[in-house]
């Protein structure tokens, strides 16, 4: 049976067993909950922690708006198939997520072929505000979901994103950062390879990092585009990430990570665009 001629019955129930998937580690860690799920359509939470600074990086979000995206792919799938992501891009919003609010993000599927498909999310604030907004590509592949058991599962936590990631600065240039990561089984998806939200979160921490660090700017980020080459195992293993700035303008700046292992190998890549401050602008930045 394919995947688009399921009755209506079918697809409703393929849909509230989506919703009812056990989560991965990085999901669980996160504090992400699938509360709804339709054909097509998904309704998932993160409750964001108290502890620490008022405001919370884009990293944060970058799970939530990946599973969304993602799992509203899989309802229109058999119990066979699944979906890995190809490219996620986020536009924000005018505020960053708030410690201790509950972020609800709504994904629905664009469109279907047999072979990829395009989904969205919209991530929205406790209070209404919308957030950010997702777009993805998605591959269709052979496979179950898989998840993992609830005694296996991380708790919530409430570490700093960049201590949580596990990042440190090996080497520092006049325009770009070198840094490092080995990441660890929390940081899986439902494939035990690293959830794509992940390196999304990687990318932000890494450029929000490049950009203090070589422009001495103020810079308020305004969207993150990410590109998944091969899978990263989350086995321990050092990855680098090297960070640069692309191009500096009076007001705009844009900046990129390249992940590779140990072997030189492209894992993953992203760029992103960033608003110079109005002070800047002033002193002709």
């Amino acid at each position: 049976m394919s995947a688009r001629s399921a009755s209506d019955e079918e697809a409703l129930q393929r849909a509230l067993e989506v919703s009812r998937l056990a989560p991965a580690p990085t999901e669980a860690l996160f504090g992400i909950t699938v509360t709804d799920a339709v054909p097509g359509s998904l309704r998932v939470e993160q409750q964001i922690h108290s502890a620490g600074d008022a405001n919370r990086p884009w990293g944060w979000i970058g799970p939530l708006a990946d599973l969304t995206a993602g799992r509203s792919v899989l309802t229109h799938l058999t119990e066979d198939q699944s979906c890995r992501t190809v490219n996620l891009r986020l536009d924000f919003g005018g505020r960053l997520p708030r410690a201790g609010e509950r972020v609800t993000a709504h994904g629905r599927v664009i469109d279907l072929s047999d072979d990829s498909a395009l989904a969205a999310s919209t991530l929205v604030g406790s209070d209404g505000t919308i957030l950010a907004h997702c777009v993805g590509r998605f591959m269709i592949v052979s496979g179950a979901h898989a998840g993992s058991p609830k005694d296996e599962l991380p708790q919530p936590t409430t570490e700093a994103l960049e201590h949580l990631l596990g990042l440190r600065v090996l080497e520092k240039r006049p325009t770009a950062l070198v840094l490092g990561v080995a990441p660890d089984r929390r940081l899986a998806n439902s494939f035990d390879i690293m959830h794509g939200g992940v390196q999304f979160a990687l990318a932000d921490v890494s450029l929000r990092h490049v950009i203090a660090e070589t422009t001495s700017l103020e810079a308020k980020h305004l969207d993150l585009a990410v590109s998944y080459h091969r899978p990263v195992h989350v086995s321990g293993e050092t990855m680098t990430i090297c960070a640069f700035v692309e191009r500096q303008g009076r007001r705009i700046i844009v900046a990129r990570i390249r992940a590779r292992d140990s072997l030189d190998r492209l894992l993953f890549s992203a760029e992103g665009t960033f608003a110079t401050s109005p002070s800047a602008r002033d002193q002709g930045q």
